[in-house]
């Protein structure tokens, strides 16, 4: 399971989370029929440490969520987002996260949905997460 599916997996699991979006979390794009509010999240970056003997085995994944929605969907669900994720260490999926660290926030602009003359309003939230990386069965064996 890679970052990003334990990600949604422990998105998924939220109470708070669902309460707001229900299952409306996607990655790299929302499909176009997908209604207001949701998350769409990405892999930003993926910095692994090395030791002499190689990988040190836990890589710190930089990962953007974009909260969509009316202005005060996207603010409200970016704090829940924070409250949920900031400071998180468990499991995410099967992905085992040693620390979840919510870096930064933006708001930005985003085109009309789908015709609409209003559009929608994104904030975007940035995470640090450091997690135990799997070695791959098919590389080692």
């Amino acid at each position: 399971m890679t970052i990003e599916d334990g990600l949604k997996s422990l998105l998924s699991a939220q109470p708070a989370i669902v309460g707001m979006i229900g299952d409306r979390i996607y990655p790299n794009e929302a499909p176009e029929s997908s209604v207001l509010p949701r998350i769409v999240y990405f892999l930003s970056g993926n910095e692994r440490d090395h030791v002499m003997s190689g990988g040190d085995g836990a890589p710190k994944a930089t990962l953007t969520l974009e909260c969509q929605g009316s202005f005060d969907q996207a603010k409200d669900l970016a704090e829940v987002v924070r409250n949920v994720l900031d400071g998180y260490r468990g499991y995410a999926g099967e992905v085992f996260v040693k620390g979840c660290f919510f870096e930064d926030q933006t708001d930005q602009p985003a085109n009309p949905v789908r015709g609409e003359e209003k559009a929608i309003k994104v904030r975007v939230v940035t995470l640090d997460i450091v997690y135990q990386e799997t070695v791959n069965n098919l590389i080692a064996g």
